[in-house]
C-alpha cells in the first residue's frame, strides 16, 4: 500500500513538475482517474496476502495508464510516458530486488518484497526531486521538447525495458537456491542497464531542451539587434525627410498664399493634403525607450500603409531595470498579434497602446480591434492560428519573459470588440 501511495505520487510529480504537464481542466476524466485508484486500493486491502497473478498484473497497469486521466496533452504521447516510466520503475525494482536476493544467497523468503517495493519509489521519489531542482523554471522548455518526440519512441523504450526484465529468469539445471542467485544477479544487471538507459533517455531530453532554448534565445538577441537596427535607419531617413521638408518649408508658405490670393482653394486643399503626407512620413513616436520606439514605430508605419488607426498613450519610465531581449519579447509578440487581428476586421480598425508607471511597477495595456468573439480562458487567449503549436509558444514567451520581469501577462476581451493585453513589469535601476 505505501508503494503503490509512492508511486501515485511520483508519477504526479513526475509529469506536473518534470514534464510540466496541466491538469485537465474537465472533471470527468479526473473523477474516473480517482475512481480508478480508489478501486486500486481497495483490492489491494481485500487481497492483501493472496493478490491472483492476473489481477495483480491487471493493477499494475493502473499507474501506467494514470496520466492519462488527469493531465492534458496528446493521448498516446502521454500513454507511451506512463508505459516506458512504469516499465523503467519496474527494471529499478528488480536492481534492489536482485541485489538483495543474492545477497540472501537465493532465499526469496528472507526478502520482503513490500519494503523492497517501497524503498524503490522513494529512491525514484529522490531522484524525481532532484531533477525538479534541476529543472527548475525550465519545465515548459521539457514539455514543449517532449510534445515534439514521436510517441513511438515511448513505446519502443518501454518494449526494451520489458525484454531486459523478462531476461533475468534462470533455469538451469542446478539447485533451486543457486539459480535464485544467478536470477538475482540477472535482475541486478539489468536494473542497472535499463536506470542508465533511462537517465540518459532524460539528460537527451534536457540536453535538447536547453539546446533549444540557447537557440531561441540567439533568435531573440538578434532580432533585438534587427530592432534596434532598422530603429536607427528608421531615425535617419526620417531625419532626413523632416530636413527636406523644413529646406522647402518657406517655398511652401509661398505656394499656399498665393494659391489663397488667387482663390483656388481646392488646389490649396489638396496642396495641404500633399504636405500633411509628406510631414506624416517624418513623424516619429517617441517613447523614451529605444527597443519599445523600434517596434512600435515599425508597426506604426504598418498600420498607416494599412488603414489602421495607431496611437500611443505614455512613456516608459526612466531606468527601467528589464532585459532588452524580455521587453522585446513581450512587446513585438503582443503587437504583432494585435495588429494581426486589427488587420482582419472589416469595420474599424485600431490599435491603442497604453504606457504608466506607478512606483516599481510598468503598465502596459495593447488594445486592439477584433472581428468576432476570441476565446479566452483564465485570462489567457486561444489562438485561431493554423500553426498553434509555434504561436501557442510565442505566447508562453510572453509570460515567461513577463515572469522574469516580475510580472505578468493577461488577456481580456471588451463586448465592444476589443480584445487588451495587460503587460505588468517591475524594476528600475532606482529601486
Amino acid at each position: 500500500m505505501i508503494s503503490f501511495t509512492l508511486e501515485i505520487l511520483n508519477v504526479f510529480l513526475l509529469f506536473r513538475y518534470v514534464l510540466g504537464y496541466e491538469f485537465r481542466k474537465k472533471r470527468s476524466p479526473i473523477v474516473i482517474g480517482i475512481i480508478v485508484i480508489a478501486l486500486d486500493y481497495v483490492l489491494r486491502v481485500i487481497y492483501y496476502d493472496n493478490m491472483p497473478l492476473e489481477l495483480n498484473e491487471a493493477l499494475l497497469l493502473v499507474s501506467a495508464t494514470m496520466p492519462i486521466y488527469f493531465f492534458r496533452g496528446r493521448f498516446v504521447t502521454i500513454l507511451g510516458i506512463g508505459v516506458s516510466v512504469h516499465a523503467a520503475t519496474g527494471l529499478f525494482y528488480d536492481l534492489w530486488f536482485g541485489a538483495a536476493l543474492a545477497a540472501m544467497h537465493g532465499d526469496m523468503e528472507q526478502i520482503d518484497t513490500r519494503l523492497v517495493a517501497a524503498i524503490t519509489q522513494m529512491i525514484c521519489a529522490v531522484m524525481i526531486g532532484a531533477i525538479i531542482m534541476r529543472i527548475r523554471g525550465n519545465r515548459e522548455d521539457v514539455c514543449h521538447n517532449v510534445a515534439k518526440i514521436n510517441p513511438i519512441i515511448f513505446y519502443l523504450l518501454a518494449a526494451v525495458q520489458d525484454i531486459l526484465r523478462l531476461s533475468s529468469s534462470y533455469f538451469g539445471a542446478i539447485n533451486q537456491n543457486t539459480a535464485h542467485v544467478i536470477q538475482g544477479l540477472n535482475m541486478a544487471q539489468n536494473g542497472i542497464i535499463g536506470v542508465a538507459i533511462t537517465i540518459i533517455s532524460v539528460f537527451v531530453v534536457l540536453f535538447i531542451g536547453k539546446n533549444n532554448k540557447l537557440k531561441r534565445l540567439l533568435s531573440l538577441n538578434q532580432k533585438c539587434i534587427k530592432e534596434q537596427t532598422a530603429q536607427y535607419q528608421m531615425i535617419g531617413t526620417r531625419d532626413k525627410e523632416l530636413r527636406k521638408f523644413r529646406h522647402d518649408y518657406n517655398q511652401h508658405l509661398l505656394v499656399m498664399q498665393d494659391m489663397a490670393g488667387s482663390e483656388k482653394y481646392e488646389e490649396l486643399a489638396k496642396y495641404v493634403g500633399q504636405l500633411g503626407e509628406i510631414q506624416s512620413k517624418a513623424n516619429f513616436i517617441s517613447t523614451d525607450n529605444i527597443i519599445c520606439d523600434a517596434i512600435v514605430n515599425q508597426y506604426y508605419s504598418k498600420c498607416r500603409e494599412c488603414g489602421i488607426q495607431f496611437s500611443v498613450i505614455g512613456k516608459m519610465p526612466p531606468g527601467v531595470d528589464i532585459l532588452e531581449t524580455d521587453l522585446c519579447i513581450m512587446l513585438s509578440n503582443g503587437i504583432e498579434n494585435a495588429y494581426e487581428a486589427a488587420l482582419q476586421c472589416e469595420g474599424g480598425k485600431s490599435i491603442e497602446i497604453k504606457i504608466r508607471s506607478l512606483g516599481n511597477f510598468t503598465f502596459i495595456e495593447i488594445i486592439n480591434s477584433v472581428d468576432g468573439k476570441v476565446s479566452i480562458e483564465d485570462g489567457f487567449i486561444k489562438t485561431t492560428k493554423e500553426d498553434k503549436e509555434n504561436h501557442g509558444f510565442g505566447i508562453k514567451n510572453m509570460q515567461e519573459a513577463a515572469l522574469r520581469s516580475g510580472g505578468s501577462v493577461t488577456w481580456s476581451y471588451e463586448p465592444e470588440g476589443f480584445v487588451i493585453t495587460k503587460i505588468y513589469m517591475r524594476g528600475s535601476k532606482n529601486e
